[in-house]
């Protein structure tokens, strides 16, 4: 062999042994992650959560930068504990379940700020509708798991939350508080 092909591979076996640290790491949602919002109803607060939710997150602490979150929301999910309002919630004035089954959530750039904290510039697709959106979130690794935890509010009509008769904030309020809670485990 000559050493040009010597040198080539010693630079592919030292690129396999390379730890997923330096490539990031593939965290895989657990049970008792959650999806949960707040909004006002008529005066007061009332809560939901998406049940059925997936996530892809490739994230590695010891990079500054770099890195991917993935999100598909299941629409018909939706769950409030009234089970009118959940009701309206998949029908066309809301989230139009039988057009817009799920909506989306993607990074398309991450920056670490300190300590456990970063923030994400995303898009964020609801029906019909994409926008663009600032995702600042902590990420905190214990061994083999991690939890990531944000909160970020949205304005409903931003996404065509609320047609017809609920585009006034009369009954319902525009602001929807969004809160994130993933419990993860380090990808095999």
């Amino acid at each position: 062999m000559t050493r040009i092909s010597l040198l080539l591979v010693a630079v592919i076996v030292a690129g396999a042994a390379i730890p997923d640290t330096v490539h990031g790491a593939d965290w895989q949602q657990q049970t008792e992650s959650s999806l949960t919002f707040k909004a006002l109803y008529d005066g007061g607060e009332f809560e939901g959560r998406f049940e059925n939710f997936e996530t892809r997150i490739t994230l590695d602490p010891q990079q500054s930068n770099g890195g991917c979150l993935q999100a598909a929301i299941r629409i018909a999910s939706v769950n409030t504990e009234n089970e009118e309002r959940d009701d309206a919630l998949v029908g066309n004035d809301w989230f139009a379940l039988a057009k817009f089954p799920e909506a989306r959530f993607e990074t398309t750039s991450i920056r670490h700020l300190a300590g456990n904290n970063y923030v994400a510039d995303a898009k964020l697709t609801i029906r019909d509708v994409t926008r663009e959106l600032r995702f600042p979130f902590s990420f905190e690794v214990t061994g083999d798991s991690a939890r990531l935890q944000a909160e970020v509010t949205l304005n409903r009509l931003d996404y065509n939350i609320g047609q017809g008769d609920w585009r006034d904030d009369d009954l319902i309020g525009y602001p929807v508080r969004v809160s994130v809670d993933l419990h993860l485990k380090r990808g095999q």
